[in-house]
């Protein structure tokens, strides 16, 4: 059963993946200069993370870590729990990655967009039944977040 949800929410996240992004557009040889292209390296780091658990409440804080990716594959851990799959792809300018991993509860199947220096995404718990917004801004920007938030 466990391999079954784990290979559920990969597969839920590649689709999420999939979505076109926005289209991309060639810059004028008269409009400013063309930002650098995006590139998945992009993701490394360490992410400050806002979780918005309800509309009505101030978000909550953790941590995502980025170490590694190679071949489209990420490595690293969310909510600290270590990726079990994941994938990165970049379309049309836009990083986009799928992670799954899994604490008592469950899987979770995590999915981010990394625009402009930040990281919005949702995360669904698939053993709980819910699904959670995110944002995350590089960690150097933000500082450490309280150990309260974590």
């Amino acid at each position: 059963m466990k391999p079954l949800m784990i290979a559920l929410a990969a597969s839920a996240l590649v689709a999420a993946c999939a979505t076109p992004g926005p289209p991309s557009s060639a810059p004028s040889a008269a409009g400013p200069a063309a930002a650098a292209p995006a590139n998945a390296q992009d993701l490394l780091g360490t992410w400050d993370v806002s979780l918005f658990f309800s509309p009505d409440a101030p978000p909550s804080k953790t941590v995502m870590v980025i170490t590694a990716v190679d071949g489209g594959v990420v490595s690293g851990s969310f909510y600290g729990s270590p990726f079990q799959a994941s994938r990165a792809i970049v379309r049309g300018g836009v990083v986009q990655f799928t992670a799954v991993t899994e604490d008592g509860s469950g899987p979770y199947a995590t999915q981010g967009r990394l625009e402009d220096g930040a990281i919005e995404g949702t995360t669904f718990a698939i053993g709980r039944d819910f699904l959670m917004a995110w944002e995350a801004l590089p960690m150097a920007e933000t500082g450490p977040p309280d150990e309260a938030g974590l």
